[in-house]
């Protein structure tokens, strides 16, 4: 009789000791997810989309440099941004949702360093008149890309007047007569020129009578 009533009440305390269990567990899921959806990223590079997360997947888009997602799960090193749609987890930087992206004109040449300080290692130049888009800002300092920062001192703000969509050219690349590497060089747009898209053809981008450039170096103007 022992036995029986000692059986009975161990089956009573796990009949509810186990949905309390696995209510706790959901709701923890569910604020993960949650969780996971206030997540924004910027694309620091052209990235691939896929309808798996692994590049046996079909492709079926593309991001463009500098585009904002929000990430909604992550299964390795792929993040999913939307129904049957993932990327590469390394080509997204997480964004500060407090930051405010804006362009900015380079008002004299500026040293471009691999942190805020001059101590960082100096990387690069960019010429006075170039244009940059600003991601994120410590103290004087202003990251324009991954690990790449300006002092704010030599910029002014910049407000695009002209019609038409325009896009800053984010490295130095060729232009070409065609669509296509295999046409002939006419010559060279420098890291922060500003550009105007005429006509896309898969990934290039007319930019005036004859002269194309590959899509994957330039931003657009964040406002």
């Amino acid at each position: 009789m022992k036995t029986f009533l000692t059986a009975m009440i161990a089956m009573i305390f796990f009949s509810i000791l186990v949905p309390v269990f696995a209510e706790n567990t959901s709701n923890n899921a569910d604020q993960r997810s949650e969780e996971n959806i206030e997540n924004t990223y910027i694309a620091v590079s052209v990235i691939r989309i896929r309808t798996g997360p692994s590049t046996e997947h079909k492709a079926v888009g593309r991001l463009d440099k500098g585009s904002t997602v929000k990430v909604y799960e992550k299964q390795d090193k792929w993040f999913r941004i939307g129904d049957s749609q993932w990327v590469y987890a390394s080509f997204l930087e997480e964004r500060d949702a407090a930051v405010s992206f804006r362009p900015f004109k380079v008002t004299q040449n500026i040293n471009v360093r691999t942190g805020p300080s001059v101590e960082s290692p100096k990387v690069g130049v960019i010429p006075k008149g170039s244009l940059i888009n600003a991601y994120e800002q410590k103290n004087k300092w202003i990251r324009i890309r991954k690990n790449r920062w300006v002092f704010s001192k030599f910029l002014s703000e910049f407000t695009n007047t002209r019609s038409g969509p325009y896009y800053i050219v984010r490295s130095t690349i060729n232009v070409r007569s065609g669509p296509s590497v295999k046409y002939t060089k006419v010559g060279t747009l420098l890291e922060g020129n500003l550009v105007k898209i005429h006509e896309k053809r898969n990934q290039w981008i007319k930019i005036a009578d004859g002269k194309w450039i590959s899509s994957d170096y330039i931003e657009t103007i964040d406002k």
